[in-house]
């Protein structure tokens, strides 16, 4: 009968998805509950038709169930006999499309969304014990429904040890007897407490301990592993693609900045084809660039398209005071496809290398070579050395002797590190290449700049 009472009181324009309004109403086994899994688009057609049909106080229960208005309270019914039009509204009722659209995104990947603690030892200086003491915070996200967790290698470099917050689904038990949200993390950890009727609904905070099992410097990636068998209905965050990014098009972040965890942070894309350096000095290609908000505690978190799939990982921001700029950047999620199966399957990446050092490229500009790359040293007992390169040394004289430019290998010209990284990712180790390199030559007095071609064995970078 509420049903048909529903369905008189409404306009045929409501569009009611009958199905799920039957499934309110008559689920005897979670009654208010059950519309809290429903999108937030039909939720909301749901509660208007409901308001026309059902005495008030039983409709604020299953507003409030749903999560669309913050009290008992619900403006325009009058008493329990009232049978107002359509237009009731609530709180969640009074927001557009696109904001619902975005709520009913972050309430579905924020489970998905963790953060992360580190743990270093230090002596302790009156009794000179070992403590383990924080070293950093930030964010991460479940990759897939085995317990892998990706974040920046960054965000655990220093740590020995690490510790995930996850959003875990709570059972109906605790459901009824949980009141402090907070009390449920026994563990440290250096998130900020939250009120605890502000928290994602049906999801408690709960803490794990994790293991590094793969880590990729060069890109700054890590992946890390929870046991996921401890945690049911673990979420993880639903891929996308990277490729074909327009500028304009909407991006969503969420971390833990600041220790706040589970912020969402909204902006577009403002850039792509961007570069910036990993800690291991190699370019990372590629990146995304946004003006969602990232700030401090968000590194390693996942940044949003408009429809709640992943298109890269917050990686680092542009700032000259250390807090959001409005310039912020991520790793692509192709890159990271690329390279995630590898670290989980063999805990590194293993690339081509040369096997010498070279000057960067800020320097050797400053020392007059514009393009090519400065080999500094070659190891006594490397390949390259056997291959016949030349280091930079000081003379008899206390004057610098430049070395190799390398400025070719096999065909592709080398005017930076970009293009020499890119050119030993075409290779594997153990490949013989050949490179073209330009060499003083001070044989009849005078200095000439001659190419010479060497042939070497590329070495691997864990070697």
């Amino acid at each position: 009968m509420m049903a048909n009472r529903g369905k008189e009181g409404c306009s045929e324009e409501d569009n009611i998805d009958r199905e799920d309004e039957t499934r309110i109403i008559y689920d005897s086994r979670t009654p208010f509950e059950t519309i809290a899994h429903i999108p937030l688009l039909n939720r909301r057609k749901i509660l208007s038709v409901l308001s026309t049909s059902l005495p008030a106080s039983l409709f604020c229960e299953i507003a409030v169930a749903a999560g669309n208005t913050a009290s008992a309270t619900v403006p325009n019914i009058v008493d329990d006999n009232a049978n107002n039009s359509c237009a009731t509204r609530t709180m969640m009722s009074d927001l557009d499309e696109s904001e619902l659209e975005r709520i009913e995104i972050f309430e579905r990947v924020a489970p998905g969304v963790v953060y992360i603690d580190t743990f270093t030892e230090r002596t302790d200086s009156f009794s000179t014990n070992v403590m383990e003491a924080p070293s950093g915070a930030g964010s991460g996200f479940v990759w897939d429904n085995s317990g892998h967790i990706v974040t920046n290698y960054h965000v655990i470099e220093k740590g020995k040890r690490a510790q995930i917050v996850v959003l875990e689904k709570k059972n109906r038990k605790e459901r009824k007897l949980s009141t402090n949200r907070n009390a449920e993390l026994s563990p440290y950890t250096s998130l900020r407490p939250v009120a605890s009727n502000s928290y994602i609904k049906d999801y408690t905070r709960k803490v794990y301990d994790a293991k590094v099992i793969g880590i990729d410097a060069a890109n700054d990636i890590a992946v890390l592993k929870i046991d996921s068998a401890a945690i049911p209905e673990i979420v993880s965050v639903p891929l996308g693609s990277s490729s074909g990014l327009r500028v304009g098009a909407s991006t969503l972040s969420i971390g833990s900045p600041f220790g706040l965890d589970h912020t969402l942070t909204t902006g577009v894309v403002s850039g792509t084809g961007r570069e910036t350096k990993s800690f291991s000095g190699r370019p990372i290609s590629n990146i995304i660039q946004t003006d969602a908000a990232i700030n401090p505690g968000n590194s390693g978190g996942p940044l949003l398209d408009a429809s709640g799939y992943l298109i890269g990982m917050n990686t680092a921001i542009y700032s000259t005071s250390g807090a959001n700029a409005g310039i912020g950047f991520a790793i692509p999620v192709n890159t990271l496809k690329s390279v995630i199966p590898i670290l989980i399957r063999d805990g590194k990446v293993v690339r081509a290398t040369l096997g010498i050092s070279f000057l960067q490229g800020k320097q050797a500009m400053s020392l007059g070579i514009e393009k090519g790359i400065l080999v500094l040293d070659v190891p006594t007992s490397s390949l390259a050395k056997r291959a016949g390169f030349r280091g930079t040394k000081r003379n008899e004289n206390g004057l610098i002797d430049f070395g190799d430019i390398i400025v070719k290998i096999q065909d592709k010209k080398i005017d930076n590190e970009r293009n020499l990284y890119e050119a030993l990712d075409l290779f594997r180790p153990g490949d013989k290449v050949r490179i073209t390199v330009k060499r003083a030559d001070r044989s009849n007095g005078d200095t000439i700049m001659k190419e010479v071609v060497l042939v070497t064995q590329l070495k691997a970078s864990t070697d």
